[in-house]
């Protein structure tokens, strides 16, 4: 339909449009027809596409360096469950964790690796990574930084069910 001229341009607005080679190829496909498009809140997946994006990666630095601000070392990092090492992923999840390890090694802390637990972004999700921190060995985070708002609601539920309080 958007070929057929029955739009005026595209607007991609996902972070995730990266693992969609079909949903790719025809954006380029569109792009190529002399549709103008633009990618919101993700890399561009061709030079031809431009992107808008937030700065992620400055975000969680900021939120990180606000939380040693007020005296957090330990602090966890609660993150989407996807294949390869976090500090190699290329989408806005890399770009956040990087963000929060520069924080803290600013300070001298190196994050322990049990401080970081993968999972679902849901509210399930969240709750049951808080879990999962809690229950691994040694002292628990006293802070945590939480990839999105629906996990860091569902991490809220879990942690109120842990019996602590959140300010």
């Amino acid at each position: 339909a958007l070929a057929g001229g029955s739009a005026d341009g595209v607007v991609v607005a996902t972070g995730r449009h990266g693992a969609r080679g079909a949903a790719i190829a025809l954006l380029r496909d569109l792009v190529g027809r002399g549709v103008p498009a633009v990618v919101l809140l993700d890399r561009s997946p061709d030079p031809a596409i431009p992107a808008i994006r937030v700065d992620v990666e400055g975000g969680a630095y900021a939120a990180t360096r606000h939380l040693i601000g007020l005296g957090h070392r330990r602090i966890g990092h609660l993150a989407l469950d996807r294949p390869g090492p976090i500090e190699e992923d290329e989408s806005s999840q890399g770009d956040r964790y990087r963000g929060y390890r520069r924080a803290l090694g600013e300070v001298g802390v190196e994050p322990d690796p049990a401080w970081l637990v993968r999972g679902a972004d849901t509210l399930a999700g969240g709750a049951s990574m808080v879990a999962e921190l809690l229950a691994r060995p040694g002292r628990p985070p006293s802070a945590i930084l939480v990839y999105n708002d629906l996990t860091a609601i569902g991490a809220l539920h879990g942690l109120r069910a842990a019996g602590l309080a959140v300010p």
